[in-house]
């Protein structure tokens, strides 16, 4: 091995404590992980966002926050914007304030997603969606629209505990 040549490991799958199934293989070194959440799937993107910045498996980490109305702190704000500014070099959030219609937030998550791609610096992009099933079809929806490949994207409908 040349002297000051590093090995660069792959990683063929998100970590278990992630909970979902990015599509593709990583180079953690080069890849942006976008994760696009609501308040139904935060505790399982919170998680994962805490993991990837734990074994330093991405180059980049990004998490879009859809919220229906700001009369109500969100879900772990306090913890998200404390790890934002300690790894300020590898994670950035967004939240997204709308009114009480599921169907306004599509242009401020579209606004938001445009300007994720379009400052983009990495070479591969994998984005989550998790949360309300409105939502996700929606955010799924803005993306294919947007130009990203459906290998680029992993959805989960997040479980409403009530009806458990």
């Amino acid at each position: 091995m040349e002297p000051g040549h590093q090995n660069k490991r792959i990683i063929t799958h998100l970590d278990a404590t992630c909970g979902a199934s990015f599509k593709g293989a990583f180079n953690p070194d080069n890849d942006h992980f976008i994760f696009i959440t609501d308040e139904t799937g935060i505790e399982k993107v919170f998680n994962c966002l805490k993991a990837k910045i734990a074994d330093q498996s991405s180059g980049c980490l990004t998490l879009v926050y859809a919220l229906l109305n700001d009369e109500t702190p969100p879900l772990f704000k306090a913890e998200l914007l404390s790890l934002e500014k300690r790894f300020s070099s590898l994670l950035q959030i967004h939240f997204v304030y709308c009114e009480s219609k599921i169907l306004s937030i599509k242009a401020s998550i579209q606004k938001t997603l445009e300007v994720i791609l379009n400052s983009n610096i990495n070479s591969q992009m994998h984005f989550f969606a998790c949360g309300n099933a409105e939502i996700i079809e929606r955010v799924a929806q803005i993306l294919h629209f947007l130009g990203v490949r459906d290998s680029q994207i992993t959805t989960e409908k997040a479980i409403n505990q009530n009806n458990v």
